[in-house]
């Protein structure tokens, strides 16, 4: 059986005039011969040419392809290697410069690299900085033609090989660059004129080598007669094989990928070098219009047809547009819009708490096609369907896959998403501005509306930025902003109503993904949190029911401490900027029954810096079960004059035990709060710093112990920060902690302002063991629970899980981008009760 070699017309990009494309890779040596780069011709061979820098003679240069080696030469800078078939695309070459006493130099590339840098090419770069729109997509056109007929080639002529296609990688919408196959005109059929004599043409086709070569086959009448082929006006061939039938087999080298459609005329001449016989015309196309419906050689005739095809329209492509994007349109014509999936989950609260009912979909009435330059298009609709109807969209995205006619293309459409994402005051020329900055993905500053929950405030938004790509800011004059009694209600306006932010874009709220559909913008970061101004005023930023809001006061919790003296809690509040004029001050308890707290001592008052220090005493029977908010009013006014105690640092928190209950002083969204638990208790801190209010552990008794996220100001976990909490497993008894397993922690967050830690799931090492929990992690007081947290703890140790005592360490690990750190590894208590056996 003859084996045919197959080869392929290389990819340069440069055929006749077209100039290379050479990707360059750096080289530090300047003196020293060194390899620049390498580009693929395009016109006859596959050749790889490798630019060589500051050659000199002496060097001795070789190619090593598919495991031999093949002498070359430099000649003005350039190393050609020409012997890389078609089918074998892939395959590396390493061009090696050799000297005596010298260190090689060596580079290594292939086609199938180069074709993949020319399909996903940008116009930014360098190298096609001046290539028109229409230019580079008919490069890309050309280079993914090549890969499929070097796909081709490997499936004619690899059989019973191990290979990957060369074409595998090529993506749904690159592989949309291809060109359709269309057969040529009848026209291309080959023609005979004038009469036979002293020969008979037998046959005529392509034979796939290094290049695309045509050949012809013809018999003589006297055996052994020198024959000649003429091709046009001058190249004559003498040379030929014969066959034991006695053919002549006559091969034209010299036909170029551009020419594929241009007919040869075809004349035998005898030993006197004059015409006889019959005149064949014939082309490249020739034998595709006959050979393209063959079962054995369709596919690879079809493929070097197009390879032709894209190679002449890439010669001739000029300034113009090409139209290889999609744009999904609107009924009004504008460009198709999607909100985009925010990062936490939304709820919708006007309904149940518990439903998002925004409407993610991609609505699109038409579609047509449009140049990458966004400015032109066609006028004519075509039918696109979307390749994944269920795709969420996110804040980046700004395209879709669409079908189209089969193929996959990219489709242009409008993300829209708004979210709040810091809020802080301002103090401008004596005024005080609310200042909200949104991140913003397709909608302008006219089309918000700010409003506050009763439209007390005239104007929220005096102020307007939108300098700032992606973001608009919006600042509201608040220095009127006070409370009637002299106590100056936190977060209250001059009546007495709460304000927090709310939005509406385009007139709707529903539209809006980064807050509930009430129109209440959550999530915000709080930064700057206190300015005090001239009058004596707090200005704070803070979160109104979990909504971005603006409070006021004239006093706030600066920090607390808890501690046993004798049979009696004290809690001692450090408040500043609050100084009454008589020194009177009342502290108590929310709750259906008002719970005083009486004042131990005199207050510790520093009128000249305005603060003042307060102990209280706790009276356990009354407090043991309520969680109580701390109110205080100055000058001994009413209980409708209370205003809630505010810390103004991010978190406030410390415990203490007495009498088997847990006391804890906490800063949480509505101010100071007094908590009392029954049970053996002790409070760690699991972190310090900035870090401290993520996850603290509480042991609340027997079998009652929990991992909890705390609500403070700085809420990371549910504004997304953090990433995951990280659990590492120690043997008990192993002094030097060497971790045998580990595990992480993930969140469900969601908007609900009350619940931290939603949907919690298990994850090793990626593995989700489909086990959740709810609000607390550790020994919990069921047997399920239990169970399910032995075997989670089995899992993590894999392989290590030998029998015998084991505790543990928690790390918060925070979210890249975030600017947070992570927090401190904390060691668990090693007592019986946080030890886990493997038996």
């Amino acid at each position: 059986m003859k084996k045919i070699i197959c080869c392929l017309a290389t990819l340069a990009v440069a055929f006749g005039a077209l100039s290379a494309v050479t990707f360059v890779k750096a080289n530090a040596a300047t003196e020293a011969p060194a390899f620049k780069g390498v580009s693929v011709s395009l016109n006859e061979n596959i050749v790889l040419k490798f630019e060589v820098e500051n050659y000199t003679e002496g060097y001795t240069l070789t190619f090593k392809y598919k495991n031999k080696e093949y002498k070359g030469e430099v000649k003005n800078g350039v190393a050609e290697f020409a012997y890389v078939t078609p089918q074998y695309l892939g395959e590396t070459v390493t061009a090696t410069l050799t000297k005596d006493g010298e260190t090689p130099i060596t580079y290594k590339d292939s086609v199938k690299n180069y074709l993949y840098n020319l399909v996903r090419a940008e116009k930014t770069a360098e190298e096609f900085k001046d290539f028109s729109n229409a230019k580079l997509a008919a490069m890309k056109t050309l280079a993914v033609d090549m890969l499929e007929y070097g796909a081709a080639a490997q499936e004619k002529y690899l059989a019973g090989e191990e290979y990957t296609l060369v074409n595998a990688d090529l993506t749904n919408v690159e592989k949309a660059y291809a060109t359709d196959f269309t057969a040529p005109e009848e026209s291309a059929q080959a023609t005979l004129s004038g009469t036979q004599s002293g020969y008979e043409w037998v046959s005529a086709g392509i034979r796939f080598d290094y290049n695309v070569s045509l050949y012809f086959v013809i018999k003589p009448e006297v055996a052994g007669a020198k024959l000649k082929l003429k091709i046009g006006d001058n190249e004559v061939i003498d040379k030929f094989t014969t066959d034991e039938e006695g053919n002549c087999k006559f091969r034209y080298e010299n036909v170029n990928v551009v020419d594929f459609a241009t007919p040869y005329t075809v004349k035998v001449l005898d030993e006197n070098n004059e015409q006889i016989g019959q005149t064949l015309t014939y082309s490249v196309n020739t034998y595709v219009l006959n050979k393209y419906q063959d079962d054995k050689m369709g596919a690879i005739t079809k493929a070097v047809y197009n390879y032709g095809v894209s190679a002449k329209a890439f010669e001739t492509a000029g300034n113009g547009h090409a139209y290889d994007h999609v744009e999904l349109l609107q009924a009004d014509g504008t460009l198709a819009e999607v909100i985009a999936k925010p990062e936490f989950d939304r709820k919708d609260v006007t309904d149940d708490g518990t439903k998002d009912t925004l409407d993610y979909s991609l609505n699109y009435s038409k579609a047509r096609f449009v140049c990458a330059c966004g400015e032109t298009h066609k006028d004519e609709e075509v039918e696109a369907t979307l390749v994944d109807e269920a795709k969420t969209f996110t804040k980046n995205d700004d395209s879709t896959e669409v079908t189209v006619n089969g193929k996959t293309y990219v489709a242009d459409i409008q993300v829209l998403y708004a979210r709040c994402v810091t809020t802080t005051i301002e103090e401008v020329d004596g005024k005080i501005y609310f200042v909200n900055t949104f991140d913003v993905k397709g909608y302008t500053a006219d089309e918000f509306t700010l409003f506050d929950s009763d439209n007390r405030i005239d104007s929220l938004a005096d102020i307007i930025d939108d300098s700032i790509a992606g973001k608009i800011i919006f600042k509201t004059d608040i220095t009127a902003y006070e409370a009637k009694y002299s106590a100056k209600h936190y977060n209250k306006t001059a009546d007495g109503k709460p304000y927090g932010l709310g939005v509406k874009i385009r007139d709707e709220m529903v539209n809006v993904a980064a807050q509930n559909q009430n129109g209440d913008v959550y999530y915000a970061t709080i930064e700057d949190k206190t300015i005090i101004t001239d009058n004596g005023h707090i200005y704070r930023t803070g979160k109104f029911w979990g909504k971005s809001a603006v409070m006021i006061s004239n006093f706030a919790v600066k920090s607390t401490a808890l501690e046993v003296s004798g049979d009696d809690i004290l809690l001692t509040i450090d408040f500043i900027d609050c100084v009454s004029n008589n020194d009177k001050y009342r502290l108590f308890t929310e709750g259906s029954t008002t719970q005083e707290l009486d004042i131990v001592g005199s207050p510790i008052v520093d009128k000249a810096n305005y603060t003042v220090k307060l102990t209280v005493k706790l009276d356990s029977e009354k407090i043991a079960t309520l969680p109580a908010y701390i109110h205080m009013t100055l000058n001994g006014e009413g209980r409708n004059a209370y205003s809630n105690a505010y810390p103004v640092s991010d978190y406030v928190v410390n415990a203490t035990i007495k009498d088997n209950y847990c006391y804890s002083a906490e800063s949480y969204v509505y101010g100071l709060r007094i908590l009392s638990v029954a049970g053996s208790a002790i409070t760690v801190p699991l972190t310090e710093a900035n870090a401290g209010d993520m996850l603290r552990y509480v042991n609340k008794g027997t079998n009652n112990e929990a991992f909890e996220f705390n609500r403070g100001e700085e809420d990371y976990l549910a504004i997304g920060c953090v990433d995951h909490i990280f659990f590492e497993l120690y043997r008990k008894d192993d002094e030097t902690k060497t971790s045998l397993g580990s595990f992480k922690l993930y969140a469900k967050y969601n908007s609900d302002a009350y619940m931290m830690a939603g949907s919690l799931e298990y994850k090793i090492d990626g593995y989700n063991t489909n086990n959740k929990i709810y609000g607390n992690l550790y020994r919990m007081n069921t047997k399920a629970a239990q169970n399910d947290w032995n075997k989670f703890l089995k899992a993590a140790l894999g392989d290590n899980a030998a029998a015998g005592d084991y505790v543990m360490s928690v790390q918060v690990i925070m979210k890249n981008g975030t600017g947070i750190a992570n927090s401190d590894k904390c060691f668990m208590p090693t007592d019986d009760n946080h030890t886990f056996t493997v038996s």
